[in-house]
């Protein structure tokens, strides 16, 4: 049951058993192919260099069209733009419900109640953000 189980095991990761090294030896069989290195598939960068986010951000400002739809524009300028393309779907990206504003309204609705009318505009502000922006 053991010697069964080695010899599976064995054959599963392509290990040589005793009869197969016994084999090898006597018949006039090819090498086993060489496994590649750690690094041969690696190449150098090239030698131009990546643009900036910045040069990125200079020449988004030259070719912004005012009339085009940015969703496309973006779409387009994926490729050339990639440093700011991930930032931009980001700042576009709308929410597909309300669900997260009626939260802030209730948190709002708990904390200013009759007894706490004298709380400012600035504290209430600082309390509902402190309480939706909390992790637990």
């Amino acid at each position: 049951m053991v010697h069964s189980y080695v010899e599976s095991t064995n054959s599963l990761f392509g290990v040589a058993t005793e009869e197969d090294r016994g084999r090898q030896l006597t018949e006039d069989c090819p090498p086993p192919p060489k496994r590649s290195k750690l690094f041969a598939n690696y190449t150098r960068a090239s030698s131009a260099p990546t643009p900036t986010s910045l040069q990125q951000i200079t020449k988004y400002l030259e070719m912004a069209d005012i009339e085009d739809n940015c969703l496309s524009f973006w779409q387009r300028n994926q490729a050339t733009l990639d440093k700011l393309y991930a930032p931009a779907m980001r700042a576009l990206s709308v929410p597909a419900s309300s669900s997260a504003v009626e939260r802030v309204f209730s948190h709002g609705g708990i904390i200013m109640r009759p007894h706490r009318a004298r709380m400012s505009d600035k504290l209430l502000s600082n309390l509902i953000f402190l309480k939706c922006n909390s992790d637990w």
